[in-house]
């Protein structure tokens, strides 16, 4: 698996923690998934974008591992859970999110920059949605609902290092906190084992993964 500087997912996740409403004091329920929703714009907004991690599958994606939902089974609000210990993935009332075409040119790309320009290239509309129990004023596209999947995949394998990235780029944090948890997680992935890197490959190709945002079938 890669390792390199990608702003393009850090600057997508800042635009996204920028359109914050609500005035909620930014915080992390272990408990109640739906009260660990806070955020602020302080620390993705300023620091966000300095650094991110370019990292994925070297290979096509495969899509056996999914299991798509019943079509209008989904309902209910588009929600990201960041409780502590968790990342999402996003509820089913967001997804998918990305047109066939993306998905067709997302599965085919062997490097992120690839998959990068796949997303970028979409124009579906997006949904409003929920960090949490805060409102979020900027509609959920194709790049923030990949980007967001992403994460949740890296959070399988590098779950101390995502709680992290919640706490000091989109809960809180500065500048400079936020730069270094971007490259705590670019350290715990750069040194995956195989079998680590198998789980964000499964997880890629999984319902809960990017693939997530891709219509079913498509």
């Amino acid at each position: 698996m890669r390792n390199e500087t990608r702003a393009w997912w850090c600057a997508c996740m800042a635009v996204v923690v920028a359109g914050c409403g609500g005035s909620e004091t930014p915080r992390r329920d272990a408990g109640s998934p739906a009260d660990a929703g806070g955020m602020t714009d302080g620390g993705a907004t300023d620091g966000g974008t300095s650094s991110m991690l370019d990292t994925g599958p070297d290979a096509p994606i495969a899509t056996d591992a999914r299991t798509c939902p019943d079509a209008g089974s989904a309902g209910g609000d588009c929600i990201l859970y960041v409780p502590v210990g968790s990342f999402g993935p996003l509820t089913a009332a967001c997804l998918p999110r990305c047109s066939a075409a993306t998905a067709t040119a997302y599965r085919a790309c062997t490097t992120q920059s690839c998959r990068n320009a796949a997303v970028a290239g979409d124009s579906t509309s997006g949904v409003d949605y929920y960090v949490g129990t805060v409102h979020v004023t900027s509609p959920l596209d194709c790049g923030g609902c990949v980007a967001y999947q992403e994460m949740h995949c890296f959070s399988e394998v590098c779950p101390s290092e995502v709680d992290n990235y919640v706490d000091q780029c989109i809960a809180g944090g500065t500048a400079s906190s936020c730069d270094a948890a971007i490259g705590a997680i670019d350290a715990c992935l750069a040194s995956l084992t195989t079998a680590e890197e198998a789980v964000v490959d499964a997880c890629y190709a999984s319902q809960a993964g990017p693939e997530g945002c891709f219509p079913c079938g498509g």
